[in-house]
């Protein structure tokens, strides 16, 4: 079932305390200005062969020049999808599309947003899945200084650059095909930057919901350049494996709740199929081409919500293909409470975010997030 628990969604309004005057998202960065924030909602909607396997096996033991082991601690084991039958017998249909719309965040960056949209405001444990997709020059005034408390944030690039900085002190730039994943945790104050100053830009953010026993652990971030992700090639389609497991190949992510990202890129005539736990939340968002997901026709900034069952199917017979991301994870099931960059249980505990960040004890100069 796509949602296995409802959950109770509070989004607070009226005029923010004094001083908090920043440039933030409700996706990547809503601008909170004099009280400006979306109208109050709430809502009882839920919110094959590895291609480079030397590569990937040497990550799992050896220390990367670019990103340390110490970077990189285990959370929670990997559902085992192998274990699940190879001909799975209940196909998982759309039961929701929605249409991106497009929107001005940061600074001035157009997105195209469809979870965390009056048509779709969470898909639990998912909060947020914009596109960034444009000429560099047009990206320019990027996602300055913001914070974040109580959930994870994955920035993944096809085209072009993106740098970040934190602020204790931490950097790094993803290149295409990079990704990164934030843990915000207790909290922390960064900014994303374009990199590029000629051709595209082109990528992704998805904001992830935390439980409430790990919304106040430490920040961590894991970085992974496109050399670093494993991919796999089968009838027709590449699937580079980000986080989870598919066709026997495992992501480099680690994921505090289980679940699985993967970036599938579909031939003229290629299927992709892919078991999941039939309790997990699953979706799709279609950014290249089109096809079909299960029997219903799929087009780019689309999301797909899948319904009941045990493996989606795709394929594509459209003469450039397909190309789609596809996420799934473990409901939480606990009640949200979201201030732009702050989700929490309580509006308490939001109080208590604008609080840590307004004194400057929102991070701490002793949490390195590059070590757990």
């Amino acid at each position: 079932m796509s949602q296995a628990f409802p959950v109770h969604t509070t989004r607070l309004t009226g005029p923010p305390p004094l001083v908090f005057l920043w440039l933030f998202t409700a996706g990547l960065t809503t601008l909170l200005l004099y009280g400006l924030l979306p109208a109050p909602s709430r809502s009882d909607e839920p919110a094959g062969t590895p291609a480079n396997t030397e590569l990937f096996a040497r990550k799992l033991g050896v220390t990367s020049l670019s990103t340390p082991a110490s970077r990189r601690p285990g959370v929670v084991p990997v559902v085992p999808l192998a274990a699940m039958p190879a001909v799975p017998g209940s196909l998982r249909q759309v039961t929701k599309v929605v249409q991106g719309t497009k929107q001005m965040e940061g600074a001035g960056t157009r997105i195209c947003r469809t979870i965390g949209t009056p048509a779709l405001r969470n898909l639990d444990p998912f909060l947020m899945l914009d596109e960034l997709k444009c000429p560099a020059d047009q990206a320019s005034a990027g996602f300055p200084d913001h914070p974040h408390r109580g959930f994870e944030t994955c920035s993944i690039m096809l085209s072009g650059e993106m740098e970040h900085y934190d602020s204790a002190g931490n950097h790094g730039i993803i290149g295409p095909g990079g990704v990164q994943w934030m843990t915000a945790g207790r909290g922390l104050v960064h900014s994303e930057m374009p990199h590029t100053k000629d051709g595209m830009m082109w990528g992704f953010q998805l904001w992830i919901n935390l439980p409430a026993k790990d919304k106040m652990v430490k920040p961590r971030y894991q970085d992974y350049q496109a050399d670093e992700i494993p991919s796999v090639r089968k009838d027709g389609a590449t699937v580079r494996v980000m986080a989870g497991e598919s066709w026997g190949t495992i992501g480099p992510i680690k994921l505090r709740n289980p679940g699985f990202l993967l970036d599938v890129t579909l031939q003229k005539g290629g299927r992709f199929v892919q078991p999941v736990p039939p309790e997990w939340t699953t979706f799709a968002y279609v950014c290249q081409g089109s096809g079909r997901l299960g029997s219903t026709d799929a087009k780019i900034e689309q999301t797909h919500v899948f319904g009941e069952g045990d493996h989606v199917e795709a394929t594509s017979e459209a003469e450039d293909g397909m190309r789609f991301l596809l996420l799934a994870g473990r409901p939480i099931g606990e009640p949200i409470v979201q201030y732009g960059p702050f989700v929490m249980n309580t509006q308490q505990e939001i109080q208590q975010a604008f609080h840590d960040y307004q004194s400057g004890q929102l991070q701490s100069k002793d949490d390195n997030p590059w070590v757990e």
